[in-house]
């Protein structure tokens, strides 16, 4: 099955939560499950030049296949290292983008019914965003 939510072979949850934050643990169960895992640690590090990447989602998406969708399985925790904003290339999230197809996003980009939001953030403040949301 291409849409299987990937398992750990062991977890790195300490018993206080991710990376031991209440308010970010709560927020992972109330999004999730009382027993969420983390199962993977990345870093996006881009280079000084870098361009931006063209709008995508980080998994597979059933609502692309005209497949059924299925509730919110996967979450995506970042925390900038450095402030971002303009000046150094934030993150851009299309809200909403996650609960309708690919060409239906765009669609309503370009007339202006979706907004592309430029995320500028603090060094140590968190996003929590759904795999399947395009960015």
């Amino acid at each position: 099955d291409l849409y299987t939510v990937l398992q750990p072979k062991e977890t790195f949850i300490s018993r206080h939560g991710l990376i031991a934050n209440p308010l970010l643990d709560s927020a992972l169960k109330s999004l999730l499950t009382k027993e969420y895992v983390a199962y993977q640690l990345a870093a996006d590090t881009p280079l000084q030049g870098s361009e931006y990447q063209s709008l995508h989602s980080d998994i597979r998406r059933r609502i692309d296949e005209s497949l059924e969708d299925s509730q919110l399985a996967l979450v995506s925790a970042n925390f900038p290292l450095v402030d971002v904003d303009d000046t150094n290339g934030p993150m851009e999230i299309v809200p909403g983008s996650h609960r309708i197809p690919v060409r239906e996003a765009a669609r309503q980009l370009r007339t202006g019914k979706l907004k592309l939001l430029r995320l500028h953030l603090c060094q140590g403040d968190v996003v929590l965003r759904d795999l399947r949301a395009l960015h």
